[in-house]
């Protein structure tokens, strides 16, 4: 569901200290919306933000269409785990990107997020250099798979934040950024501890995680037709408290109702997924104050609820269960979808392709002469075309014998078709030269392995 964001604030200008402001907000699944007032002294703006009306519709329609496609197939229950796990694949490296900023506040990011890596078989790979003091950038003509996480620093409005939700991300609807956090960019280095924890809180939606709002028993606190002594809805509540736009309200609202939560049995009142209830939005909730979800404080760290579910989801264990069940259901998935007859299959089809994509490992180009890294580039921007995530080249001269022919590497049996495919694909960018599957032991079976095509020496 949404919930509802208070968030103090206070910013250090010239030696003087900003007055503090006060930001309330809705927050989405992954999608935080924010308003906020200025002090006391002067009338608060009617400015909301988060995602457009238009976007928050397109993702609605989407969940519908690919909910109401799973109730008609012929065995529903087969898309179980489609339609309600957004996890990667466990022992993951997701390829992390940025657009505007610098190395100072890519470094803060990456170290907040690293708290994520130190309690789940999660990882990011922000390809900082300290030395050179650069990281991993996008521009918004390149192609998503780029980077699985995109980060906007540029937007000039300082009050948005939101973030995907694990594989949402692969979503065309997220083909150009995939957090936003601009927000915070505006008055990063003077971050506060709730500047933090936001920061820590949209890399969990990264790895999944919905709000506790989107329980069952929240959701059903917020009032949607009107009291029968005259109650507001939630919507006239929004309406007449911050003059949101009455379709944007909708809009959210539905999206994030679309969403059901799991894990614990019940509300965690410690979670980092847990926002308190303004003072100006309990008229438009059923129990006011003494809802199962209302909490006045806002919570800063993860709770050990949010730990528990994090490790549940990725487990320091070996194997690669999201990649043999894509390699055992993906074909038999695509093929009952496709034989329904039904126009709303598209959608589903379209849903078990983004798990086939979440399912490819990392492939890294291999080159044993810096003479052949042009080589190694185009073959690259060949596999980030086809939507490989294909983070860079490097140079294996000092590690290892260079092959006589080019070899694509993978340790896993559930890679073999991939690697398969990117052999077709290297072979068809190297000419002459013909690229070998090799199957090799991987030395840590708890993280999800990469490709490596190694090209031969010359």
């Amino acid at each position: 569901m949404w919930d509802l964001i208070m968030a103090p604030r206070a910013k250090q200008q010239g030696g003087r200290h900003r007055r503090r402001q006060w930001a309330a907000g809705l927050t989405l699944a992954g999608l935080t919306f924010l308003i906020q007032a200025q002090p006391v002294a002067s009338p608060p703006p009617t400015a909301i933000e988060g995602y457009p009306t238009e976007l928050a519709e397109a993702l609605l329609q989407r969940k519908q269409a690919e909910d109401e496609a799973i109730k008609k197939t012929a065995s529903p229950g087969l898309f179980s785990f489609v339609a309600t796990n957004y996890a990667w694949p466990n022992g993951t490296k997701l390829i992390v990107a940025f657009q505007g900023g610098n190395f100072e506040i890519w470094r803060d990011i990456a170290t907040i997020a690293g708290q994520w890596s130190s309690v789940a078989n999660i990882s990011f790979d922000f390809g900082l250099n300290p030395v050179a003091r650069s990281g991993r950038t996008y521009s918004p003509g390149d192609p998503p798979s780029v980077a699985q996480v995109r980060i906007d620093l540029t937007a000039s409005d300082a009050r948005l934040r939101w973030s995907a939700v694990g594989r949402q991300a692969l979503q065309p609807e997220f083909n150009q950024a995939t957090m936003q956090l601009g927000a915070l960019a505006q008055t990063y280095p003077l971050w506060t501890a709730e500047d933090k924890a936001d920061v820590l809180h949209e890399f969990g939606h990264v790895l999944g995680f919905l709000h506790e709002q989107q329980r069952p028993e929240c959701k059903a606190e917020y009032r949607l037709e009107p009291g029968p002594n005259g109650e507001p809805t939630i919507f006239d509540v929004y309406l007449r408290a911050y003059n949101a736009p009455p379709n944007w309200t909708q809009a959210n609202l539905l999206l994030a109702n679309s969403y059901t939560v799991s894990g614990s049995a019940h509300p965690d009142k410690r979670s980092l997924f847990l926002y308190p209830t303004p003072d100006d939005i309990v008229p438009g909730t059923i129990n006011g104050t003494k809802g199962p979800c209302y909490v006045r404080e806002k919570n800063k760290r993860m709770s050990a609820e949010d730990i528990k579910r994090a490790r549940r989801d990725y487990p320091f264990k070996p194997g690669n269960a999201f990649g043999n069940f894509v390699a055992s259901n993906i074909a038999p998935l695509k093929a009952l979808a496709s034989t329904q007859g039904l126009s709303a299959m598209g959608r589903l089809t379209e849903k078990l392709e983004r798990l086939e994509l979440a399912a490819r490992p990392l492939v890294y180009v291999q080159v044993a002469r810096e003479e052949d890294r042009a080589t190694g580039e185009q073959l690259r921007r060949a596999l980030l075309q086809n939507r490989y995530v294909a983070p860079g080249v490097e140079k294996i001269a000092r590690k290892a014998i260079p092959p006589k022919t080019a070899e694509v590497r993978y340790f896993s049996p559930a890679d073999q078709q991939v690697a398969n495919d990117v052999a077709a694909l290297a072979t068809g960018e190297l000419g002459a030269t013909t690229a070998v599957p090799i199957k090799l032991v991987p030395r840590d079976t708890t993280k999800k392995q990469p490709l490596e095509i190694w090209l031969p020496a010359r």
